[in-house]
């Protein structure tokens, strides 16, 4: 089992989180949005982007980034692609040594 925060929790990162949690891992998205970030966390649902969708209970999302990042041994960066830079600068300072980073931007 790893712990993995997918960055974006838009229909692609949810998607990916979901799967990577039904390989039991630990997974905890970052979103934007306090609102989606409550959604996810007391509904499980993402409706704006997975309608009808009901997220597995052990999937987590936060704003903080120093918590989204909270012992994560992979990161996946699910924004689209012409938010990559900025969102990746924006996460530089919290990244440890060693982490392994997968970007999946798209669009």
């Amino acid at each position: 089992m790893k712990n993995v925060a997918v960055i974006g929790s838009g229909s692609w990162g949810t998607a990916l989180a979901i799967i990577l949690t039904k390989y039991d891992h630990q997974v905890k998205i970052w979103a934007r949005s306090q609102a989606a970030v409550d959604e996810i966390n007391s509904k499980h649902t993402n409706e704006k982007y997975l309608p009808g969708v009901t997220l597995p209970e052990t999937l987590t999302a936060t704003t903080d980034r120093t918590a989204a990042l909270e012992g994560a041994e992979i990161v996946i960066s699910a924004v689209p692609s012409r938010a990559v830079r900025q969102t990746m600068t924006d996460f530089a300072p919290y990244f440890k040594p060693g982490t392994v980073i997968v970007n999946v931007a798209k669009g």
